[in-house]
């Protein structure tokens, strides 16, 4: 038992000497050098934001026809998302957890693919 209490004394004596007494000396030399230079640091002086002029002029505009056609496809794609999940159904087997299954054909598979693409 004895030791074991002088290995960790050892251990503690070492740590003190390479690394808790550089680590205070050079904080210290720090410090002092701080205190001896005697200048105190200067607050940055408070900017102040220029007025802007610029909110009459039109930013990020998108015509109204775009806009119209961004409306009609988002339209699309949120009828088809319907049309899908109209045609998921609840299975549960006798053995094993549930699961959904997405009554759909092969080649209404491969067009949501390419569309997704």
């Amino acid at each position: 038992m004895m030791k074991k209490f002088d290995r960790i004394i050892a251990i503690i004596k070492n740590m003190e000497k390479t690394s808790i007494r550089p680590t205070y000396e050079m904080v210290l030399i720090l410090y002092e050098a701080y205190v001896k230079d005697g200048r105190k640091p200067r607050p940055e002086p408070v900017k102040i934001q220029e007025e802007r002029m610029d909110f009459l002029e039109p930013r990020n505009t998108v015509p109204k026809t775009e806009h119209d056609r961004i409306l009609q496809e988002f339209k699309d794609y949120k009828n088809r998302c319907n049309e899908m999940l109209q045609n998921v159904e609840k299975v549960e087997p006798i053995m094993g957890k549930p699961y959904l299954k997405i009554n759909m054909g092969i080649g209404e598979f491969e067009k949501l693919k390419y569309h997704l693409r």
